[in-house]
């Protein structure tokens, strides 16, 4: 099982393990140098100044986010930490 958060400008990623109660850290992600280079993407997103980012929908393997400040929807993908927004989902979450 996997536990998503978002601290700051940071994913992380947690897991705990079958027949286990401890949250181990797994992945994490810089939100501001993950979407740099993606259109539509201000400087002000997720930088030091940002407010937060907001999970706004997730499924099997994904999470769908967006800047607290204005809706700029991008997805996640979990098991390769890839970001996406021209994907159907960072469109129309669920």
């Amino acid at each position: 099982m996997r536990l998503v958060s978002v601290v700051g400008g940071d994913l992380k990623v947690f897991l705990r393990r079958d027949g286990s109660d401890v949250w181990e850290p797994e992945k994490s992600l810089s939100l501001c140098d993950a979407t740099r280079n993606m259109p539509g993407h201000k400087e002000s997103y997720f930088g030091v100044a940002a407010v937060a980012a907001k999970i706004v929908s997730a499924g099997a393997g994904y999470i769908v986010l967006t800047p607290a400040e204005e809706t700029w929807l991008f997805s996640v993908e979990l098991a390769t930490m890839e970001v996406e927004r021209k994907h159907s989902r960072s469109r129309y979450p669920s």
